[in-house]
């Protein structure tokens, strides 16, 4: 068949000798009533629940509880649908059925659900109750819902749109609901968004999207992850949503009308999940109950990583491990971008850049450093080319519903694109990673997979760009559209809606289920490392993801600028991300375009120290020749950002105990104020500041030229880590910010594990371990113990109970300072090493210091108030005790 994009001065391609389309290309995709232009992006006019008219869903004529199925079964007049299905884990599911549907297809982001148990319902005042485990749900006669717990607060309730009607409806291949909106709460989460961390007034498309430069208005971004948490600061509950719909979807938290929100699909189905908590801790383990959580990554991904669009030759890439070696600064990770590969072509190596890759690889690893490779879903259309010669013999590319291959542009020129959704081609692709993992490669960097795809000719161009931000500006002189600016941002093309694409479950046209591509990338990435490296945990960054992404990749916030607003932005982008579901993810450290201050690296290098993802990247091309590593701004720059990374790495046992608790409960590395402080409301206006795990509050420095910050401080006992000075809760204090250190704060009543800092994770994994204790105020209750966890770091021993697992805990007891360590669960032994307890916090000299009721031989620094004692590391089954007595 021809080429869609022939171009007499290509090669002729391959696909003039496929065979024809079969004849059923085409089954199964239902005709869109909408143009191509408004299926990318449909103008605010066209959203019809924000406009008068439309069929609402009620009053319902029938209902019935499906006994096999567990759920309740209403319908209306008008042949609509609404499904009740009460979940476990305080779930519930709501699903809309607009006349002459039928069940939602498959979903690619819910992996199990376990109905609650129910068996039965009653009919209430012509309604229906239906009994849950987090309280009753009434659904009223004229199809109104209300979920409530059990104690009578409110969860959930159906309001009137602007057009009226009882909350769910439906117009012009769009479905909606219509919510209650709680005036006191704080909607957070969102998934990936600039702006202010709390949600509440605000609009907003779901539909990834290949964007830059963002700022604070800016729209749809790289990951769609349509998920929300409702806080409530009077009551210290949270309550939950996810709406599952990886094609198109549009939210309004309280702009269109004050007192309700609205969350729409462009879908002939609504497919909502609601969790009741009440905590914030519980909705996130009941969303990623529904949708998965992280596997425990390599501790070597938690170290420091440097990247740089792009280092080439390989001697540029030998010569930055060495100056991190040379100058003793600690570091794990470096990334080759495009231009290590032979003309952007996946799975390859230049020959006259890189022509001896496993050599390099090696010699980094002796220098202690793993390497990761970026890969892009765009492969080159070109006859010879092996990835390129398998897709067409396969039929592996993304197609037209004749059977055509979709050619768009990208790097490499003209390339056809894998179908991700299909399991063939995922495993395909999966193995074609052995050539990098025969190399040396330790990890796989998916990007460009929104999908970005300039069209080729006028038969494969949209004619509006895929987000309200920007503008697709059509050139009919040229072979490619160029994409204009609008409101400061610009916007790549994405695929044509009319594509499709072959899944799991039957073919889908593309705008149904865009945002899910590179998710499937990404899966197909991990499933084929899985199969590839079973022995090996993997390390996959992504940059475009639906909802469940956490289970294959990190992600980062993608390219974001050397702007102190976007350092700013990354402390709650990060959360925003953390808060739905995906706990790894980072930003690109110093910005990636643009050129930064060696003040502007240092700042938001500090944070790094903190952030889950701690990778610095940025693009040469356009730094004007300057370079971004931490000894491109002289030796003073150089000595703090040594100082920083070092932090990162002495932080170590804490994090990676944070991130195995993120794949057991879902809970985030790095979350709001109010994780922890649920009562507290300046949590909703703390944009500038965030928690690493329970006992450390970050409050980075934001502005350049700041000798000193005011920083928010909950209720309780706070240490300033780098000058040991305590600080109470309760207010705002003013923090000194040299340059040498920022405002990062340990929570009184914690027990912190530290490490040392070494060259890489590997090194630091040896080290010597100092439990930090920082007193608590007296009268403030017992922090719930940390669980300080380790094993190996590579392998998946760990599941089968090779780790090791040391609740840590402190509080006031009878005038006494009781510090329990233990006891010991798991069979993994640690390496010989030297563990030790230090005390802050304390007035005076303690008179007795206890070990397992002994007198211990402590020692009192009178000058920094710091107790230090020797500890033993406790075998399996053991607890130590320490009792201070004051």
């Amino acid at each position: 068949m021809d080429d869609p994009a022939a171009d007499p001065n290509l090669p002729a391609p391959l696909e003039s000798t496929a065979p024809p389309a079969p004849a059923d290309a085409g089954a199964g995709l239902a005709p869109s009533a909408t143009t191509d232009a408004e299926a990318w992006q449909p103008p605010a006019s066209r959203w019809p629940a924000l406009n008068q008219g439309g069929a609402a869903f009620g009053p319902f004529t029938v209902a019935a509880w499906e006994a096999d199925t567990q759920r309740l079964v209403a319908r209306d007049a008008a042949g609509a649908t609404l499904i009740v299905q009460p979940l476990g884990w305080a779930t519930l599911r709501l699903t809309l059925l607009t006349p002459g549907t039928g069940a939602p297809p498959p979903s690619f982001a819910v992996i199990g659900e376990t109905p609650s148990g129910e068996e039965a319902y009653q009919a209430l005042d012509g309604g229906r109750l239906v009994p849950t485990s987090a309280g009753p749900l009434h659904l009223a006669p004229d199809g109104a819902l209300r979920w409530e717990r059990a104690d009578g607060s409110l969860i959930f309730a159906t309001a009137p749109g602007v057009a009226g009607g009882t909350g769910f409806g439906w117009a012009n291949d769009w479905a909606w609901v219509w919510a209650a909106r709680n005036p006191a709460a704080a909607y957070l989460g969102c998934g990936e968004r600039t702006g202010p961390f709390d949600r509440s007034g605000t609009r907003m498309t779901f539909w990834t999207s290949d964007v830059g430069p963002h700022h604070p208005g800016t729209d749809a971004m790289y990951q769609s992850l349509p998920v929300a948490l409702a806080w409530d600061a009077t009551s210290g509950t949270t309550m939950g949503l996810f709406c599952d719909h990886p094609g198109m979807q549009r939210w309004d938290l309280g702009q269109a009308t004050e007192g309700a929100l609205c969350l729409s699909a462009r879908a002939p189905q609504l497919d909502l999940y609601l969790f009741a908590g009440p905590t914030m801790a519980d909705v996130l383990a009941q969303y990623t109950a529904l949708t998965g959580r992280m596997p425990l990554p390599p501790r070597w991904a938690l170290g420091f990583q440097q990247s740089r669009w792009s280092y080439f030759p390989a001697r540029q890439v030998l010569e930055i491990a060495q100056g991190f070696r040379e100058r003793d600064l600690p570091g794990d990770t470096i990334y080759l971008d495009i231009d290590y590969m032979r003309g952007f072509r996946d799975f390859t190596f230049d020959p006259q850049g890189f022509p001896d890759p496993v050599g390099l690889l090696r010699r980094l690893a002796d220098l202690g450093f793993r390497v990761v490779t970026i890969i892009d879903p765009g492969v080159k259309r070109e006859r010879g080319y092996h990835v390129y010669d398998q897709m067409f013999a396969g039929r592996h590319y993304v197609k037209w519903p004749d059977g055509r291959p979709h050619v768009g542009v990208v790097w490499p020129g003209p390339c056809v694109f894998p179908d991700f959704f299909n399991p063939r081609v995922r495993a395909w692709w999966g193995g074609l990673h052995t050539a990098l993992l025969n190399a040396g490669v330790a990890g796989i960097w998916d990007d460009m997979n929104e999908p970005v795809s300039n069209p080729l000719n006028p038969a494969d161009r949209p004619s509006a760009a895929p987000s309200a931000g920007g503008a697709l500006v059509v050139d009919e002189t040229r072979d490619t559209d160029t994409v204009g600016a609008v409101g400061g941002s610009w916007f790549a093309p994405s695929f044509p809606p009319g594509v499709q694409h072959e899944t799991d479950h039957g073919l889908r046209r593309h705008d149904e289920i865009h945002s899910a591509y590179g998710m499937q990338m990404a899966r197909a990435t991990a499933e084929g490392l899985d199969r590839l490296r079973p022995e090996a945990r993997r390390f996959i960054l992504t940059r475009a993801g639906y909802a469940g992404v956490q289970r294959y990749a990190a992600v980062w916030t993608g390219d974001n600028q050397s702007w102190w607003d976007h350092l700013a932005m990354a402390v709650t982008m990060c959360q925003g991300l953390g808060l739905s579901g995906v706990a790894f993810a980072g930003t690109d450290i110093g910005g990636f375009n643009d050129r930064c201050t060696g003040e502007f690296y240092l700042r938001w290098l500090q944070f790094g120290a903190v952030m889950p993802l701690a990778r610095a990247h940025y693009n040469s091309h356009e730094s004007g020749g300057q370079t971004q590593e931490p000894w491109s701004f002289g030796p003073e720059i150089l000595d703090h950002a040594r100082l920083a990374l070092r932090l990162r790495y002495r932080l170590l046992p804490y994090l990676y105990s944070l991130f195995y608790a993120a794949t057991q409960t879902g809970a985030p590395v790095l979350r709001p104020l109010a994780w922890e402080f649920p009562h507290d409301p300046r949590g909703r206006t703390a944009d500038a500041q965030a928690l690493c795990g329970p006992a450390l509050l970050a409050a980075p420095v934001l502005r350049p030229g700041v000798a000193a910050q005011a920083v928010y401080l909950p209720a309780g006992r706070w240490l300033h880590l780098a000058s040991g000075a305590l600080y109470e809760g309760g207010a705002d204090r003013l923090v000194p910010t040299p340059l040498a250190h920022w405002p990062l704060f340990v929570r009184g009543g914690s027990v912190v594990p530290l490490g040392e800092s070494a060259r890489n994770t590997e090194a630091a994994a040896t080290g010597d371990i100092t439990l930090l204790v920082v007193t608590p105020a007296p009268a403030v209750p017992a922090l719930p113990p940390l669980i300080w966890y380790e094993d190996d770091g590579e392998g998946y021993a760990y599941r089968d109970g090779t780790f090791r697992q040391v609740p840590l805990a402190c509080a006031w007891t009878d005038e006494r300072l009781v510090i329990t360590v233990g006891p010991v669960s798991g069979s993994w032994l640690p390496p010989t090493r030297a563990v030790h307890l230090a005390v802050a916090g304390l007035d005076h000299e303690p008179a007795t210091v206890q070990l397992n009721d002994q007198a211990a031989a402590a020692t009192w620094d009178a000058a920094t108030h710091r107790l230090t004692l020797p500890l033993r590391d406790p075998a399996a089954g053991e607890s130590l005790r320490i009792a201070i007595s004051v």
